[in-house]
């Protein structure tokens, strides 16, 4: 028959064996979820750099001297 002690320090390792794994997991979505933001945002400058450069070269040639 297994002791209370014996108990005890079972579920306290199965207890840091969880929080081990929610870490990790949480550190990588963290990862994943800090990556697609840049990217996204990354790519919205872009378009917008894109946008207006197209907005002067339609403007250009109604700008006044």
């Amino acid at each position: 028959m297994t002791s209370s002690s014996d108990y005890i320090i079972e579920v306290r390792i199965d207890v840091l064996k969880t929080l081990k794994i929610a870490g990790i997991t949480a550190g990588v979505l963290t990862a994943i979820g800090l990556g697609a933001y840049y990217i996204h945002q990354r790519t919205q400058r872009t378009k917008r750099v894109i946008l207006r450069d197209e907005v002067k070269n339609i403007l250009e040639p109604f700008q006044l001297s």
